[in-house]
């Protein structure tokens, strides 16, 4: 069971020495760890790949590129099973801290490489990594899946006073977490504070049914745009992420795929259209119903007479009253 640190004094997290000691004492006071030491500290990349993992897979060259980028690293702490309320589920959650010799144009990008490396080579299927480039952090979430791939989900990247912000600590506080196991409490962590278009992926269709006005496609106003302008519009609310996070948009191979399956042609667009102009004819419909309500079917002063017809005891016992409704609403 984890409970929440943040009683403690956290004035220390600006003062703290290196990345090691920062990570420790910010998952210490959220709950997260109740170790104040951490498990390997500011190890060399060499010494942690070929003496701690001892891995044995045969690395790519961009892999190897994106490892020589790592300045140090630490594995904080591992809360496996009997962390949790459910020792017979098995899982463990192992948490790191990397700095990186990065520019902030490739930083995610070297970030993604990196923890996807790791991802493959560590015993554990889930791993929390505190990344660090130039004075500024960011949380990564790695699920090891089939294919030793990794569903990799980041955060933004944080100064330090946005880290040490009370407001900030709540949110990824440990006391807000599933404990039944290691997975359930990874997705809450990870949901916590991921990008918003993890949370809320924009795809071709979303852009067009949730961003663009149906009444732009409805009636006369539909005669004032071309099709081409509804295209670019729906395009433009696509890219909104990309735009936001600039060289910091990072999204997976599969994302990738998907989003260049969502076509913006002629077809989409017309079923666009039809869906828009169906929605309006059942809007008229409704309205047509409501017209057909005449003031003859709806006498004010009946519904008076049937409420004054009622026993003022009802009002002022409600056992009686919900008799009283139970006997008329059958």
């Amino acid at each position: 069971m984890f409970q929440s640190q943040m009683s403690v004094d956290i004035s220390g997290l600006s003062q703290a020495e290196d990345l090691c000691s920062f990570g420790m004492q910010l998952f210490y006071a959220t709950g997260h760890t109740f170790n104040t030491e951490a498990t390997i500290s500011n190890s060399d990349i060499k010494d942690f790949m070929y003496v701690t993992i001892r891995h044995n897979q045969v690395l790519t060259p961009n892999e190897w590129y994106a490892i020589s980028r790592v300045k140090s690293i630490s594995l904080l702490f591992s809360n496996g099973a009997q962390y949790f309320c459910s020792p017979s589920r098995n899982g463990r959650i192992d948490y790191f801290s990397i700095s990186l010799c990065a520019s902030n144009s490739d930083r995610s990008t070297l970030a993604y490489a990196v923890h996807q490396t790791f991802s493959r080579l560590l015993e554990a299927a889930l791993s929390v990594i505190l990344f660090e480039v130039n004075g500024y952090y960011m949380f990564s979430f790695a699920e090891r899946k089939e294919r030793q791939l990794s569903s990799i989900v980041f955060s933004n990247w944080f100064s330090l006073p946005d880290i040490i912000d009370i407001e900030f600590l709540i949110r990824i506080d440990a006391a807000n977490f599933k404990g039944d196991c290691a997975r359930d409490f990874f997705y809450d962590f990870e949901y916590a504070i991921a990008r918003s278009y993890y949370i809320y992926p924009i795809s071709y269709e979303y852009a067009g049914y949730e961003m663009f006005p149906p009444k732009l496609l409805c009636g006369i106003e539909k005669d004032l745009i071309d099709r081409e302008t509804v295209n670019e519009i729906v395009k433009e609310n696509y890219l909104l992420p990309l735009r936001e996070y600039r060289d910091d948009y990072i999204f997976e191979e599969d994302g990738n795929q998907e989003m260049q399956s969502f076509s913006t042609d002629d077809f989409s667009l017309e079923l666009l259209e039809i869906e828009m102009e169906a929605a309006e004819a059942d809007e008229e419909e409704m309205l047509t119903e409501d017209d057909d309500l005449t003031c003859e079917e709806y006498d004010p002063i009946e519904d008076d007479d049937y409420i004054n017809d009622l026993d003022e005891e009802l009002f002022s016992d409600p056992i009686k009253m919900l008799k009283w409704i139970e006997k008329h609403s059958r």
